[in-house]
């Protein structure tokens, strides 16, 4: 009786020992399944950050500015007075609201002779706002080389009616007889370098009404 009792105490004995290892093999098997699975981090948008109005899918089509302005990049700022109208009732997204930037060409790159390691990109946004009596339209040159001299420069999109046409809702929305719309740079010659001292920079220009060039009235002669 006495030898039964003990196998009956030993059988009991193994049976925990194998109930702690079994238990001990599903938390190890946890916490491997569990290290192995990357943890999603959401990021919490900062106060007062900007976002975005417009699907995901549509991204890409229009730059907004969600951070500071990345480095190797020239922010292009075309304005005009307010009392000269606008070109369009809305841009390509919806609730853009009135807005004439795409009637201006933005072009700018370094000199051809320098080396490139990426193709320099040329963003907008799709909304015109206001400011201090002004209409602004801001674009974002971006890839550029450092310690390389930068030509920027701003055109009408089209020489064959927009620098005559008459605009929308402005009291001088058409240019008077003898002018046309012009494109001047607001302090500076159109060409900087970026360094890595300073890798951004920003650039501004004025759409204003002026008398042509004399190679511009032979161009319209022709």
């Amino acid at each position: 009786m006495l030898e039964s009792a003990k196998r009956s105490s030993l059988s009991e004995v193994v049976g925990v020992g194998i109930l702690v290892g079994m238990c001990s093999l599903l938390l190890l098997a946890n916490s491997v399944a569990n290290a192995q699975i990357p943890q999603r981090r959401v990021r919490k948008p900062a106060p007062n950050e900007p976002v975005s109005r417009i699907d995901d899918k549509d991204l890409p089509r229009e730059y907004e500015l969600k951070t500071e302005q990345p480095f190797n990049s020239i922010q292009v700022q075309v304005r005009y007075r307010t009392d000269l109208g606008y070109k369009y009732d809305s841009g390509v997204f919806a609730g853009s609201g009135p807005t004439s930037c795409d009637a201006f060409f933005i072009s700018a790159g370094p000199d051809p002779v320098v080396r490139q390691e990426n193709l320099y990109g040329i963003h907008k946004t799709d909304k015109m706002r206001k400011s201090s009596g002004f209409y602004v339209c801001d674009f974002l040159v971006t890839d550029l080389p450092l310690n390389a001299p930068i030509k920027v420069g701003v055109d009408l999109a089209d020489h064959r009616s927009l620098p005559f046409e008459a605009w929308k809702d402005g009291v001088a929305a058409q240019p008077p007889p003898g002018q046309e719309r012009t494109i001047i740079i607001v302090g500076g010659t159109g060409t900087l370098t970026l360094s890595e001292a300073e890798p951004r920079a920003t650039m501004l220009f004025e759409m204003v009404y002026a008398t042509p060039t004399r190679r511009r009235v032979k161009a319209l002669a022709n």
